[in-house]
């Protein structure tokens, strides 16, 4: 192989192994997170009042004990 081929694949592979470190500085140190706190929003608290109200209505239509199966 030329010497000019074994010389670009070395610098190829130090090029990588640069960025791969530096990459791994970011990380480590913190520097390449940007956490940013999301906005308090205020929750209704009256979410899901209507479903669940709607559902207690229906469970009087449930049939819970075996006796109520028997046709007598």
């Amino acid at each position: 192989m030329n010497k000019t081929w074994i010389t670009l694949i070395a610098m190829a592979i130090i090029t990588v192994l640069i960025m791969i470190g530096y990459e791994f500085f970011l990380s480590f140190t913190g520097q390449k997170s940007k956490f940013t706190k999301p906005p308090i929003n205020q929750i209704n608290p009256d979410l899901g009042i209507q479903e669940l109200n709607y559902i207690k209505s229906l469970e009087g239509n449930v049939i819970r004990k075996n006796e109520q199966l028997d046709a007598k």
